[in-house]
């Protein structure tokens, strides 16, 4: 089982953005900024989960501005990807719970490998 915090308020993912004839995805950084904590937590010589995963996130938001927890969901799982498992596909269980903490926002992440 891997415990994983990510400090910074939670941002979700957004749609991507078109300017002239070129389309970028302003969540691209986002998603860096979590691979990269991430990444540092993992053990030395951590190899990706093949097998199917369960994922319980608990979001801390630093104020309670309406916003949607699958969009939250879905930055954290394309960030993982390749790091933590090889496909965010394998996620069989997904538990998602949003909080308020003015004075330590994050996301804090279990990750466990569990039977199919």
């Amino acid at each position: 089982m891997l415990r994983l915090e990510i400090p910074g308020s939670p941002l979700p993912k957004q749609r991507p953005r078109f300017a002239g004839k070129r389309v970028y995805s302003p969540s691209k950084a986002e998603e860096k900024r979590v691979r990269n904590h991430v990444t540092f937590q993992l053990p030395l010589h951590y190899k990706p989960l093949k097998g199917t995963v369960r994922v319980t996130a608990d979001f801390y938001r630093k104020d309670k501005r309406r916003v949607d927890l699958d969009n939250l969901v879905k930055l954290v799982a394309d960030a993982l990807n390749g790091v933590v498992f090889d496909d965010d596909s394998q996620i069989r269980h997904w538990v998602a719970n949003m909080h308020v903490d003015k004075q330590n926002p994050r996301t804090v992440l279990t990750i466990e490998e569990v039977e199919a």
